[in-house]
């Protein structure tokens, strides 16, 4: 029984430090896209999910009911400070986006404009 909680464990802690990789080098993407001014939809639905996931890993090794999976208090305390971190990530990436996204409408009404006063000429 020991053997198998410590498998389970292990298999989790492996698959969220694999999670942990991949969004971090998604948003490390996202980043250096965000500062083009492009913006990839497809991989900010990637990122949702990867995240999503991430949150079912971290139920697991919180369920109090299961026994299969529990991570010691350092663990969860770095997993904690990663959250964060992503989340200070994910915020600037936001905060990219949507300039991005209000230099884009303030440009297109502006071409609107030039476009209206050259017909009415």
């Amino acid at each position: 029984m020991e053997n198998h909680i410590l498998k389970c464990e292990e298999k989790c802690e492996q698959t969220l430090l694999s999670l942990n990789r991949t969004i971090q080098i998604l948003l490390d993407d996202l980043m250096n896209v965000a500062e083009n001014n492009a913006i990839d939809e497809n991989n900010i639905v990637k990122l949702q999910n990867l995240i999503l996931q991430r949150e079912q890993q971290l139920t697991l090794g919180l369920v109090q009911d299961s026994n299969d999976v529990q991570w010691s208090e350092s663990s969860l305390r770095a997993q904690l400070k990663l959250t964060q971190t992503f989340q200070t990530q994910a915020k600037t990436i936001l905060s990219h986006y949507s300039s991005a996204l209000q230099f884009s409408h303030k440009s297109k009404r502006q071409l609107n404009v030039y476009q209206t006063i050259a017909t009415t000429k």
